[in-house]
């Protein structure tokens, strides 16, 4: 039984899990019961499984009705047993019953979220219950024997065998064949071709074969487990073991046993489609063959048949022509009665013509009479009963009645009758209408025609008028009587009838004269016609005889015709066979040898689509070419792999589809064919671009949390559509485990049942659903084993080759479009005609394989003349492909170096987000800059072939402008300030292209130039300039300046030179002039390996840079003299050494550009940024390295409604202005498109907006229901085409920020062309350790730009001037003046002059708070510090009352300590800008004091003539304007240089070394001999500090130990608080000692190869190789600033211990303690303070500490504990000198840096609450500085962590001197480390020098 997945809670448990526990309980049958890692598992589930374990009774596993019935059903047996039936003891039996025969089986991986060690933790009673069983990967042997087992029925006969099979015995032999030209001795089989030797030598035996394809699959899956072991402990593929510079490493993948049977299955299913297709090919080819043989066999038949049927068809030819005659003579005598006939035939047609003459006319007589007849019958039909009733029941009709009765009566009387003898009296009448049916039949049958003509006449005299009565009409009638009108109407149409009749009598004559003579003329015809049949009959008898001559005469010669054809086709298809025969003979061949290959085909492709998915390029060529390939077999390629799992028309609709490189057409296969379902690691949406081509509107893609995603997931699978889940980051979701992990349930009728979302869903078979991918747009994933054993993994993260590929395309569209598709078109075409050509040639063959010899048909010889002319135009196509493909390839030439470049900067781009997570980059959005940039650069080279198009094609970014001049970092503007004046993108694409093309031809000119620049990049000279290379040149530079302006748009100002430097090393790199060892020694440091002694001569070289010249020696080819150059020219290299720009001056021997950098790395890391800059510059160009305009416009320009904008906010900045006006411009534009002018931008209810136009809306998810007010406002905006700013976005909690990156992408799915919607997003980047607060997708979609404050005091001041409005400055303007001194009146109140001093002054201390920043990150300096102070100054303008100088003292304390110390959580920097308050904002300001170097305040006009006054003050800073100390600008440089390496190591791979078998020390491939002498100089440097370490031996006290037994805690010991520090410390040591120690046993036991090498290893070699101390010493160690050289470290470790031992010697308290020398210094000044407070009884709260300096200068000089405090000494002083003679502070040299050696100090303890109490109680003409542990780690961070300790130091000067300067303490841990390490004992020379040449 299995428990169903997609259900939770009690139910669903109670639904899985009841009726097994009852059918084991009751029916006593045994069942197993299996729950895995991928059921529902979930944590009620586990403690109600835990629960079962223990002690068998699942709370409300079962209801109390189900219960009793079972307690109803054990009782009888509980009776049996002799038990006590009562419903308990019922009840007990049944559960120990069910516990007996129901056996649980957990299923489960060690680790995971639902491992066995979170079991355990969270259900201990189930781990406790079960029994632990650890199934371990399967050994070799298990892993062949299943590979025999699955291949046992495979059949491998064909594969490995020699082809002498019985399929191949009837091959082509010779024949005679008549007439054809050719012998059938050219088309002997191949097999009839091979030596007994190739025979004997292909022969392998099946049951061989089949173990070596076991073996060689289990050693494929443990090269495999191998490497994926490797990539997880860091040593797998990475950057230094790639030929590549940037390699993808690949995911993490595991390798399972499911991959393993995968490949199984798939070798299988490869290799049987693959042998029936070349089986039947071979057959084809042999049955075809042997077919044409038989035919040529029954040619010389033919030839004699045809011979005997031209006789017999010479006699039939004789027969027919004397029938011939006979017939003619016939034919003479029946053409002369034929003419005979022919006249009378004539007559006849006459006399019928004149018949039909009169005829007509007769018959138009008869239509005229027509109407009349037809007018006598309607009337008769108006007539009826009633009507001749009526009219006879009259008795004296009117005389009208009775005439019409009258004639009607004469009309309708007998034939033969007189008209006048008929009795027409109304009597009569009356008789006649007594009947009234008999009346209207006699009146219907009337005989019209034959009507005697005086009735006619009598009837119409009676009706007619006379002198007395006018004529009687039917009209005339109908008031008197309708029947009498109705008789009327008929009499008078039977008179008109007559009428008509009459007058067509003669006609009637006339018709049947004609007829006599036609009958007359018409019986000699038939005589005639008579003679004529007699001698027809006689000539058809003679025709039948000439027919049956003439057919058996044709009969004959058609045989000897088709005879003759049969002939000739034969000898044309021979003639065509002849021409196919050699090749079909080859073809055959090389069948033969692709069957022999199969296997090895099949294998390599089998375990490249089960285990290469997730790993990189170079690991997949590696393995195919070394680990992976037969002994029995060839080694194959890449290509040929993807070519077995897919074929050639598969790649080019892959590659139609946007798959251009190789490894994602690698990809693409593997994830057509794995059997699992693949899950596609896809951070740049390749794969999701691809599947959306390939399946276009059919695939389905759901989000796999979305909702309704069950739902629409059995909708696709319903209809079998393609389905992408998306967003599987971690695992799939418990709903879809049924799906993905394939749990079908068998069901009856065979049909298949899956559980989804908790329905069934009925399915035909396993494979009734559609293509299934997952997606992760993670960068770096991390999958469960248990998720990958069901799921193919296959990462689809573009790497550079691909970049390069893609990118080659791309320009090839933009640039030769016809071309491109030219190309793709022949592609098809060639494709096309080869399967048409191979099509042609199976139909030739199955028809010559059933054709028979005798019978050959026109349709055989087309067939066999089709093949050729194929041939011929494939060849052709061929051609033309080839063509096109050597023009595509010279374009590619011309655009490599561009493509190369842009691929090589966006393959930093992609390891950027080592640096800042933010630094997440979409490959569309890189693409479409590229695209923008190409067609700039199109439109500046190709000015005339663009201007029609110039409208419809994009621009490329602000980056493309050149702006390089010499103000400094102040030419550019602020986000705030650029904006405005920002110029369009195609604007400045194409001023950048226009410059390009300018330098470019320049450099053309000038070979020497060009030269330069290729040696620059290590790349060839390039003497001579075509015109191709100077365009791809110009190209190159524009598409490479605007990728990089792309890019460096979303890095601060300090870190874009690190991004460009590192852009021109790797460009360095793979032009070849820059090995990658040089690289890695540039960014991480030089390795502390095989060094020689650093000679006498150069002392003055510190041992660290010597160390690195002689690394870079043997990293770089054209260096490897530099040591001895060095050596022999000691003062040069001196000279250069000690200048102060070393960057600037000229190096021995005219070494410059990359060697001249790479020197300065080496020798003075102080002046590497400097160095960095100018190689740039020389290089790249000077714009690379001057700073990058901020143009928020521009990159708006980039953003859309689904690709939000992403803001990276530095402090101070403040990018709101800069919006509100982007969308004040976005709106003016709106409206003047629309044909209207918007309004003014102005804040009102739910945002910013402008009237008529575009609106932004701002939303702070600080704001309470921020969430909530910020989704509506996504959803007015979008509707609305609006803005939308959130602001502080990292502030919004995970689950909203998902469903934010969801709604975007339903956004771009429903968002109309042309939306004006945009989506603004900031976050603070300040603390970049930790992590992206954003979705990965979400910030990978976004463009993004950094937003910094003015990194200039200038700039910082024409920020902060701006904020002054026209409401403060007319306030200011409102003052009185000055009164005139020697009025004798004092000024009361502040002026107008004082108001805008003090505006000045407010806005330069907030600059200077502003710009101290790049120096020591100390306070906040936002714009809302700054208004706040300004809204205190306006406050303070009305204090008229006020003298002056209280008015300026309370303006600083309140805009001071109110506004600007409000924002500071630290006491020191509140301090801080007090002090600059009271420097710079001060009564004497308006007297026009010099504030700053060359700035003064002046009485000026306006507020725009102060901004000017501003603008003229110089740009560049030093550290004197900011009140710091000259060195600080040495620190400034140091902290970028450290930057520059900082961001080199983190977008680079980790560290180089490495154990395992694909490790960082070299490419397996290689011979190994670096990697040997690696590892020797490793064991080596191993060694030596193991001999040199101490012993992992205890320093506790002894009295102290007996103290403290193992039963007492420290308080029920009664230690003290020092004697408990004493002890932490104690422990801390022995820990540090024993991890040391440790990790050098398992780092050595793992390089003699016994255990593997995991993470902690490979890192430990690396810091080893590097001599610094490793990560996982450090973290147990003592505080420190940063790396440290290893032989520093172990020296301080030994100096440590020392004191340790000493202290424990001495007692608590000790005479001197070296506070930089404990591990937590902190700790111990608590513990001072506690003991303190012990001894006095002062709350511990109330303490301070505070050190205060003695007059011992060292330790030694101290010769007992002071009564109160202890002393302490290893303090140092930084920002000042300390004059030990006076014993008081002093000014700090000018240069280098400041770190004064203090005297031994006293700390006690002080009553003071907080820190600024401690302050405010230093006596007069003290100085109260902080106290650090550490120094500083460079010159851009703090100081270190800070004690709970004040330093009271004596100082002449005023503090605020030293608070303004930053003068500090920091405990010195190195004060004494070399004296303490020489005094160890045991220690030998060696050991001491090691360390101290280490050191």
């Amino acid at each position: 039984a299995k428990l169903s997945t997609g259900d939770r809670g009690l139910a669903a448990f109670s639904r899985a899990v009841a009726p097994l526990v009852e059918a084991a309980g009751l029916s006593g049958r045994a069942t197993f019961w299996l729950a895995g890692a991928s059921e529902s598992l979930d944590l009620p589930t586990l403690v109600r499984l835990g629960e079962w374990v223990s002690h068998g009774d699942v709370d409300g596993l079962f209801s109390s009705e189900v219960v009793g019935r079972i307690v109803e059903r054990v009782r009888p047996q509980v009776r049996s047993a002799g038990l006590i039936d009562s419903h308990d003891s019922c009840w007990d039996f049944f559960v120990a019953r069910a516990r007996e025969n129901l056996h649980l089986a957990l299923c489960l991986s060690p680790e995971g979220e639902t491992g066995l060690r979170s079991l355990s933790r969270s259900v201990p009673a189930l781990v406790s219950g079960c029994a632990v069983h650890w199934f371990r990967p399967w050994p070799r042997e298990g892993l062949v024997e299943v590979a025999h087992t699955l291949l046992r029925d495979t059949p491998l006969r064909s594969v490995g065998a020699s082809e002498t099979d019985s399929d191949d015995e009837d091959e082509v032999g010779e024949s005679p064949m008549s007439r054809s030209g050719c012998s059938s001795e050219t088309l002997v089989d191949a097999s009839d071709d091979e030596t007994v030797e190739e025979k004997v030598e292909h022969k392998t035996d099946t049951a061989t074969l089949r173990d070596s394809l076991a073996h060689h699959f289990a050693r494929v899956h443990a090269s495999a487990d191998a490497l994926a072991r490797a990539t997880h402990s860091g040593a797998g593929c990475n950057a230094a073991t790639c030929r590549r510079p940037m390699c993808r490493g690949g995911v993490r993948a595991y390798v399972t046993a499911g991959a393993y049977l995968d490949m199984l299955s798939t070798f299988r299913t490869l290799l049987d489609t693959r042998d029936a297709v070349c089986t039947a090919s071979l057959r084809s080819l042999r049955s075809g063959l042997a077919a044409y043989r038989r035919m040529c066999c029954a040619l010389d038949e033919q030839c004699e048949l045809e011979r005997a049927g031209e006789a017999a068809a010479a006699h039939k030819r004789a027969e027919a022509d004397e029938l011939l005659s006979l017939l003619g003579r016939d034919s003479l005598l029946a053409e002369k009665l034929r003419v005979a006939n022919s006249e009378e035939s004539e007559r006849l047609a006459e006399l019928e013509e004149e018949a039909a003459v009169i005829t007509q006319d007769l018959q138009a007589a008869l239509m005229a009479a027509r109407p009349a007849l037809d007018a006598a019958d309607a009337a008769l039909k108006t007539l009826d009963r009633a009507a001749l009733a009526k009219l006879r029941a009259t008795s004296a009709p009117a005389a009208e009645i009775g005439q019409v009765m009258s004639a009607v009566l004469c009309l309708t009387s007998r034939r033969g009758t007189r008209a006048q003898s008929i009795d027409t009296s109304w009597a009569e009448a009356r008789v006649a209408l007594a009947d009234p049916d008999r009346l209207l039949r006699l009146l219907a049958d009337l005989d019209k025609d034959r009507l005697p003509a005086e009735r006619v006449e009598w009837a119409r005299r009676l009706c007619a008028a006379t002198d007395s009565a006018a004529e009687l009409t039917p009209e005339r009638l109908l008031p008197l009587s309708h029947g009498a009108a109705a008789l009327c109407e008929w009499v008078l149409a039977v008179c008109a009838y007559h009428d008509a009749h009459v007058e067509a009598e003669p006609r009637r004559l006339d018709l049947e004269a004609a007829r006599a003579s036609l009958e007359e003329v018409a019986r000699r015809n038939r005589v005639t016609c008579d003679r004529l049949d007699v001698l027809d009959r006689r000539k058809t008898a003679l025709q039948e005889r000439l027919a049956t001559a003439t057919a058996e005469k044709a009969s004959f010669e058609e045989a000897c015709a088709t005879r003759a054809a049969q002939v000739r086709r034969a000898q044309r298809l021979v003639a065509s066979l002849y021409v196919e025969g050699g090749r079909w003979t080859a073809t055959r061949r090389k069948l033969k040898r692709e069957r022999r290959q199969l296997a090895a085909g099949a294998a390599a492709a089998a375990a490249f689509a089960a285990y290469a998915g997730p790993l990189c390029a170079t690991s997949r060529a590696d393995l195919l070419s070394g680990a992976w390939p037969l002994d029995i077999f060839p080694r194959a390629a890449t290509t040929e792999v993807v070519s077995i799992l897919s074929g050639p028309a598969r790649q080019i609709a892959w590659r139609s589809e946007g798959l251009i490189d190789s490894r994602s057409l690698e990809n693409a296969a593997i994830a057509e064919r794995s059997p699992r379902y693949p899950l596609l690691v896809d951070p740049h949406l390749q794969a999701t671009a691809w599947l959306a081509a390939r399946h276009r509107s059919c695939l389905v893609r759901v989000a796999q949390d979305g909702v309704g995603a069950v739902h629409r997931i059995r909708a696709a699978l319903e209809a079998r559509s393609p389905l992408l889940i998306e967003g599987v980051d971690t695992e799939p979701s418990v709903e879809l485990m049924p799906l993905l992990y394939r749990h079908h349930t068998p069901r009856r009728g065979g049909r298949l049942v899956l559980r989804l979302g908790g329905a069934d869903f009925a399915l035909s078979d396993a494979a009734a659903v559609g293509p299934v991918f997952l997606r992760t747009q993670q960068s770096d994933p991390h999958f469960a084993p248990g998720v990958q054993s069901h799921l193919a993994l296959i990462d689809f993260a573009v790497d550079e080759h691909g970049l390069e590929a893609q990118f080659l395309e791309s320009l090839l569209a933009a640039q030769a479009a016809p071309l491109a598709s030219r190309r793709a078109h022949l592609e098809s075409e060639l494709l096309h005609r080869e399967e048409e050509h191979r099509q042609l040639e199976g139909r030739l063959l199955e028809s010559l394989a059933s054709a028979d010899g005798a019978l050959l048909d026109d349709e055989l010889v087309a067939r066999a003349e089709a093949v050729p002319a194929a041939k011929a135009t494939l060849e052709a196509a061929a051609g033309a492909a080839k063509d096109a493909e050597a023009e595509v390839a010279a374009i590619h030439d011309v655009n490599r170096t561009a493509a190369r470049r842009v691929a090589i900067t966006f393959s930093l781009m992609a390891e950027m987000h080592r640096v800042c997570p933010y630094y997440l980059f979409a490959l569309d959005a890189f693409r479409s800059v590229v695209d923008s940039s190409v067609a700039a650069w199109q439109r500046q080279s190709y000015p005339s072939e663009s201007r029609e198009g110039e409208d419809s094609k994009g621009g490329v970014p602000d980056g493309a402008k050149v702006e390089s001049n010499s103000q400094g970092e102040d030419s550019t503007r602020s986000v705030e300030d650029s904006a405005p004046g920002a110029s369009t993108v195609a604007d400045a694409a194409e001023e950048g292209a226009r410059a390009e093309d300018v330098s470019a031809r320049e450099e053309c000119d000038d070979a020497g130039k060009q030269r330069a620049r290729g040696d620059k990049l290590g790349g060839a000279s390039g003497a001579s300039c075509t015109m191709g290379h100077r365009r791809g040149r110009s190209l190159c530079e524009c598409v490479g300046w605007a990728t990089y302006a792309f890019a460096a748009a979303a890095l601060p100002e300090q870190q874009r030179l690190a991004f460009a430097a590192h852009l021109a090393l790797r460009l360095a790199s793979a032009a070849g002039g820059l090995t990658r060892e040089a690289l890695e020694d540039f960014v991480l440091g030089p390795r502390a390996l095989a060094t020689e002694p650093q000679p006498e001569a150069l002392a003055w070289l510190p041992e660290a840079a010597w160390l690195a010249v002689q690394r870079l020696a043997q990293s770089m080819a054209t260096l490897r003299d530099l040591p001895r150059r060095v050596c022999e020219e000691t003062d040069a290299w001196r000279d250069w050494f000690e200048t102060e720009e070393a960057e600037m001056a000229a190096l021995p021997h005219g070494i410059c550009n990359l060697e001249a950098l790479l020197i300065v790395r080496a020798m003075r890391l102080d002046r590497l940024a400097p160095a960095t800059r100018a190689w740039v510059e020389e290089v790249l160009g000077q714009r690379y390295a001057a700073p990058l305009p901020d143009d928020l416009e521009a990159q708006l320009a980039h953003a859309s409604p689904a690709a939000p904008l992403l803001l990276l906010l530095s402090p101070g900045a403040d990018p709101l202005p800069a919006v509100a006006a982007c969308a004040t411009r976005a709106s003016f534009r709106q409206n003047e498109l629309g044909g209207e002018i918007g309004g003014q931008l102005g804040i009102g209810e739910g945002g910013m907006g402008a009237s008529g136009g575009t609106s932004l809306h701002v939303v702070s998810l600080l704001q309470p229901d921020a969430e909530a007010a910020a989704e509506r406002a996504l959803n007015a905006t979008h509707a609305a085409g609006n803005w939308l700013y959130l602001q502080h976005a990292d502030r919004g909690s995970v689950r909203w920020l998902q469903s934010l990156e969801r709604q975007l992408a339903t956004i771009q799915a429903q968002t109309s062309e042309g939306s004006q919607f945009r989506l603004i997003i900031s976050v603070e980047v300040e603390h970049r350790s930790k992590g992206c607060a954003l979705p990965e997708a979400l910030v990978r979609r976004s463009v993004k730009i950094a937003v910094e404050p003015p990194g200039s005091l200038r700039g910082a001041m024409l920020r902060a001037w701006r904020t002054v409005d026209d409401e403060l400055w007319g306030a200011a303007e409102a003052l009185h003046e000055p009164l005139a001194p020697g009025l004798g009146l004092a000024s009361s109140g502040p002026s107008a002059t004082d108001a805008k001093a003090a505006f000045f002054g407010l806005c330069h201390v907030h600059s200077i708070a502003l710009a101290r920043r790049r120096y020591c990150a100390l306070g906040a300096s936002h714009a809302a510090d700054l208004a706040a102070s300004l809204g205190v100054a306006a406050r303070a303008l009305s204090w008229t009352q006020v003298p002056a100088a209280v008015w300026w003292s309370d303006l600083r304390r309140n805009a001071g300590a109110a506004a600007f110390g409000s924002h500071f959580g630290n006491v020191w920097d509140k301090r801080l800008h007090v002090a600059l308050l009271e420097a710079y904002v001060h009564e004497a300001l308006p007297d026009g004091q010099q504030v700053s170097r060359r700035l003064e305040f002046l009485e000026l006009p306006s507020r725009d003539a102060y901004t000017r006054h501003i603008e003229a003050s110089p740009s560049d800073d030093i550290p004197s304007d900011l009140g710091l100390l000259p060195r600080a600008q040495s620190a400034l440089e140091e902290s970028r240089a450290d930057e520059l390496l900082r961001f080199g190591a983190a977008v680079m791979s980790t560290s180089r070394v490495g154990l395992g078998p694909f490790g960082r020390s070299g490419r397996r491939s290689c011979s190994g001999t670096a990697a040997a002498e690696t590892v020797e100089a490793v064991r080596l440097v191993l060694d030596k500090v193991r001999d040199a370490l101490p012993h992992a031996t205890t320093v506790r006290p002894k009295a102290l130990q007996r103290r403290l037994r193992t039963d007492l805690s420290p308080l029920e010991a009664d230690l003290s608080p020092l004697e408990v520090v004493l002890m932490q410390e104690c422990d801390r040591m022995e820990a540090l000692v024993t991890e040391v120690h440790a990790s050098l046993a398992r780092l050595d036991e793992s390089m003699r190869g016994g255990a593997p090498v995991d993470e902690g290893a490979d890192t430990l070699v690396g810091a080893l190789q590097r001599g610094l101390v490793p990560a996982s010493w450090t973290e147990l160690a003592w505080p420190s600033a940063g790396p440290q050289p290893l032989g520093r470290w172990l020296l301080g470790l030994y100096a440590r211990r020392a004191h340790l031992e000493e202290w424990a010697a001495q007692g608590v308290p000790p005479t001197v303690t070296w506070l930089g020398g404990l591990f937590r210094p902190q700790a111990f000044v608590f513990a001072l303070l506690a003991e303190t407070s012990r001894r006095t009884g002062t709350p511990l709260e109330s303490l301070s500490a505070v050190a205060e300096v003695t007059g011992y200068d060292s330790a030694e000089q101290v010769g007992a504990p002071p009564e109160h405090g202890v002393y302490v000494h290893g303090a140092a002083l930084e920002g000042a000198n300390w004059d030990a003679s006076a014993g008081k502070l002093a000014e700090a040299p000018s240069g280098g840096r400041c770190a004064t050696r203090l005297p031994v100090m006293h700390i006690r303890a002080l009553e003071a609450v907080t820190t600024a109490d401690t302050i405010a109680a230093a006596p007069y003409g003290v100085y109260a500085s902080p106290v650090y542990a550490t120094g500083p780690a460079s010159g851009a961070e703090r100081r270190g962590e800070e004690l709970p300790l004040t330093a009271w130091l004596p100082s002449e000067a005023p503090p605020s001197l030293w608070v303004v300067s930053g003068a500090a303490v920091r405990l010195d841990g190195e004060c004494d480390w070399q004296r303490r390490a020489t005094q160890q004992p045991g220690k030998s020379d060696e050991e001491l020098g090691f360390l101290l040449t280490s050191h």
